[in-house]
């Protein structure tokens, strides 16, 4: 049972870790220049930053972060 809990809390981790470097990536992309880029890019982000989302509070970190681009 304890390896069981343990495996899923790690791959909880591991997947929040992987979708913050996404998050990272995508601010990269958003500081081009190219236009058509950004805007679909900002589409992805709105539609996965719905209220709700289990990723709320990155959301928010990352909506401010923009913000500042």
């Amino acid at each position: 049972m304890r390896y069981i809990i343990f495996n899923t809390f790690v791959v909880l981790l591991l997947f929040e870790i992987i979708v913050y470097f996404i998050l990272k990536i995508n601010l990269l992309v958003l500081k081009t220049k190219n236009e058509r880029l950004r805007k679909l890019l900002l589409n992805n982000i709105k539609e996965f930053c719905k209220p709700g989302s289990p990723y709320e509070k990155i959301c928010k970190i990352y909506l401010e972060k923009i913000n500042e681009v």
